[in-house]
This record gives structure tokens, sequence and C-alpha cells, in this order.
């Protein structure tokens, strides 16, 4: 099926301010329109039914995760798609991954992956690494990998969202992966 939606200039400018950013609004554009239409679709053929307005934004939202939409920009969408603070859109969105765990759980650990690849790891200090994580599923799932080895648990650090991992469970982690591990500087 194919429909086409005519996306003005000013709706352009528009999301563009609504993300504080002008870069890739096209693409986010189509992602939200795909998830819109999935989202509509569901609904209509009764694939999808949504009683209260917390199971309606989740639906939304595993929409936007289906249609393409990466844990790591999820923040600054849902936030702005729903008008609410980062600290709210980071609830809504471990609500819905919580919410559509089997679905969204490639999503977490693809996420996961990208935290141990980029640039997420801060600091290496007193022999663990900080590193900064995109979203709660993430520190879970990762937190639950390590609490399964016999590696020591991760520590939270003094800054919000950052995480201490020893050494031998941040490699542990990078060998789920087949990552090589970085070394500290």
């Amino acid at each position: 099926m194919r429909i086409d939606v005519t996306f003005e200039s000013e709706d352009k400018q528009r999301l563009a301010e609504a993300l504080g950013s002008q870069t890739q609004v096209d693409r986010l554009a189509a992602l939200v329109a795909r998830a819109g239409a999935t989202e509509v679709l569901e609904q209509a053929t009764g694939k999808a039914m949504t009683t209260t307005l917390s199971e309606l934004r989740s639906f939304r939202i595993r929409c936007l995760f289906r249609a393409g939409l990466s844990v790591d920009e999820a923040e600054n969408l849902v936030s702005a798609l729903f008008k609410v603070s980062s600290s709210t859109a980071r609830k809504y969105i471990d609500d819905a991954i919580a919410r559509f765990d089997i679905e969204l759980r490639p999503f977490v650990v693809d996420a996961a992956k990208k935290v141990l690849e980029d640039d997420r790891l801060i600091d290496w200090s007193d022999g663990a690494w900080e590193i900064s994580m995109p979203c709660e599923a993430v520190r879970k799932w990762m937190h639950e990998q390590v609490s399964k080895s016999s590696k020591p648990n991760p520590r939270r650090s003094d800054r919000a969202g950052v995480w201490r991992y020893p050494k031998s469970s941040y490699e542990y982690l990078c060998g789920i992966f087949q990552l090589q591990p970085k070394s500290p500087s």
C-alpha cells in the first residue's frame, strides 16, 4: 500500500522547532508517518486494543521503534511529540519497553551494543569504566547480563545516568557482542 502525504515547509519548520534541530527532519517525519499509519491500521484491524491513555502512549512509542526509531534518539523525539520533559519522556520509553518487552528487546540489546561501541565510555578511573546509559531499559539489560555472570556488579556514579562498570564486567559485556574492549588511556 502506498499513501502520499504532503509535508509542507511550515510543517517541516514546526517539527524542526519541536526537535530543536533541522537535522534529519525529513527522516523523522517519515518515521512518524510510518508509525502513525501502523498505529491506525493495527487499531482498525483489531490487532491493537488500547483502553487507557497510558496503553495508547506505550503503543505509539512501540510503533515509533518498529518504524525505525533508535533508543538513542527516542528521548528527544518522544519529548517533542508528547510535549513532556526529558525525564518524563524517559519514563514513557521505559514503560513502553516494559509493556512490549518481547517486541522491543532487540532494540534494547542493539542500544546496549552501541553503548559499548561508541563514545558513551566516559572515563576510566579506579579500575572501572564510567558508562552513560541512554535509558533505564538498557541499564537493566546490561545489569542483568553482568548479574548472570560471576563478574562484579556495576555501581552508580556521582553523575546522573552514568554507571561505573568494573573492568572485568565491561570486558564480559563486550564479549557478549564479540567486541574488542577498549583499553584505559
